[in-house]
C-alpha cells in the first residue's frame, strides 16, 4: 500500500451551491496498490467534492422514523438530492449521518429550505435550531469507478494501468470475468460473513453476478470497507484512488452488538491518514469493551486489521488486537504494548463485538487526528 501526501487547499468554493456556500477544508488524495490475485480491502477515505454546510433554521420536526430539517430559505434547488446524507456537526448527535428521503427512495423530496431524513431506528436527540449540518453525496459505483475508466490494458515501462482499480470482464461469462467488487453484510448477525453482494464491470455498466444489470447507482455506505478482488487473470497490480474533500469533522459510528454471539461490524473511516490505536478513542468513548484480562476466555471486543500489502484471496486478518482497559494490545505478543500500532488510511478492518443480552448498537465518536 502507499499514499500520496494531502492536498491542502483551504476553504474552496465551488460554482455548485444551493443558497448556502459548498466548501472543502482541503482536498485530499490517496492511492492504493490492488495486488494480483487478491483480495484488497479498503474504504473511501475522502469525501465527495460540493459538500454543503448549514445551520438549521427551527428545530426538527418529528413523524416516526421521518424527521424533516429545515434550513434558511431558498437553500436548496427542489429534488436536486438524490443520493445525498445529512451528517450533524454538532449536538449530541455530531458525528451521525442519516438518509435524505427522496423520490428516488419513496421518500419525500427534499423543498428549497428543506429535506426529510431517515432516522433508521435511530432517534433525534437534542438537535435544536441553528445546529451546524454538513449534506454531501455519497459515493456510488458509478462515480467512484466509471464504468469507461476501466482498466483494459497496461503500457509503459514500467508497465502501468491505463484506468482506475478495476479491470473491465469481457463478458458475463465467470470464465471470463476480471475484477469482482464484494460489499459486506452489514444486517445478517454472526461473524466470517458472506459479501452481501458481488459487481463487476462489463460492457461499459456495472452489474450484479446474479446478472442484474445498471447497478452503477449502488450505494458506498461513507462508514464500510469495500473489498475488490482480482483473479488470477489479473497479473499486474492496479491503482485504486481516492480524491475528495477531507473530513475534519468527528465521525459517530454505529456498532452492533447479537444477542447469540460475536457480531461483526465492517468498518472503514472517513479519514485520509493513518491512525494510531490510542487514536481512534475506541475505548474512551464507550462503545468498545475492554478485556477482563489478556487470556483468551476474558477476550470481549477485538479489532481486526488486514496487510493489504500480501497477496491473499478471502484474507484472515494480519492482527488482532484487543484493550485490557489501560493499553492495546495484539494478541500474537499480549506482553508488549499496542498502542501506536497503526490502522492505515483507506483500509479497512473489522470490530467484532462480544455477545450481549440483548441485541444493541452503540455509536463511536472518531475524531480526527489532524
Amino acid at each position: 500500500m502507499y499514499k500520496l501526501p494531502i492536498l491542502a487547499l483551504l476553504l474552496i468554493t465551488f460554482g455548485r451551491c444551493y443558497g448556502q456556500t459548498a466548501i472543502t477544508d482541503a482536498i485530499g488524495f490517496v492511492e492504493v496498490s490492488c495486488l494480483p490475485n487478491s483480495d484488497t480491502i479498503v474504504g473511501v477515505p475522502l469525501r465527495t467534492l460540493d459538500s454543503i454546510r448549514s445551520g438549521l433554521a427551527a428545530p426538527p420536526a418529528v413523524s416516526g422514523d421521518a424527521v424533516t430539517l429545515t434550513f434558511p430559505a431558498n437553500s436548496f434547488v427542489s429534488g436536486t438530492l438524490n443520493g445525498h446524507y445529512v451528517k450533524f456537526l454538532d449536538s449530541n448527535r455530531a458525528g451521525r449521518w442519516y438518509d435524505i428521503q427522496t423520490s428516488a427512495n419513496s421518500g419525500t423530496p427534499n423543498t428549497t429550505n428543506a429535506v426529510t431524513i431517515s432516522l433508521n431506528g435511530d432517534t433525534i436527540g437534542s438537535v435544536t435550531s441553528g445546529t451546524k449540518v454538513l449534506i454531501a453525496r455519497y459515493w456510488t459505483l458509478n462515480e467512484l469507478f466509471p464504468p469507461t475508466g476501466a482498466t483494459t490494458t497496461w503500457s509503459g515501462s514500467p508497465a502501468v494501468p491505463n484506468g482506475h482499480a478495476i479491470v473491465a470482464s469481457q463478458s458475463t461469462s465467470t470464465s471470463r470475468r476480471r475484477t469482482e467488487l464484494l460489499l459486506p453484510d452489514r444486517v445478517r448477525s454472526g461473524i466470517n460473513l458472506s459479501p452481501s453482494a458481488v459487481y463487476y464491470i462489463t460492457g461499459n455498466s456495472w452489474v450484479h453476478t446474479q446478472g442484474s444489470p445498471g447497478a452503477g447507482n449502488v450505494i458506498l455506505w461513507p462508514d464500510s470497507y469495500i473489498t475488490i478482488r482480482q483473479p488470477v487473470a489479473v497479473t499486474q497490480p492496479t491503482v485504486y484512488r481516492s480524491i475528495g474533500e477531507v473530513d475534519i469533522s468527528d465521525s459517530a459510528i454505529p456498532l452492533r452488538t447479537s444477542s447469540t454471539g460475536q457480531q461483526d461490524n465492517f468498518i472503514a473511516l472517513l479519514r485520509p491518514l493513518d491512525m494510531r490505536l490510542d487514536q481512534l478513542n475506541l475505548l474512551e468513548g464507550g462503545a468498545f469493551v475492554s478485556s477482563g484480562g489478556t487470556s483468551i476466555r476474558n477476550r470481549k471486543d477485538v479489532l481486526l486489521v488486514f496487510d493489504n500489502a500480501v497477496a491473499a484471496r478471502n484474507r484472515s486478518a494480519s492482527a488482532t488486537y484487543f484493550h485490557d482497559g489501560t493499553n492495546w494490545r495484539n494478541t500474537t505478543n499480549v506482553n508488549v504494548t499496542a498502542n501506536t500500532d497503526i490502522i492505515n488510511s483507506a483500509s479497512g478492518f473489522i470490530i467484532r463485538k462480544s455477545s450481549t443480552t440483548t441485541p444493541s448498537t452503540l455509536f463511536w465518536r472518531n475524531p480526527p487526528n489532524y
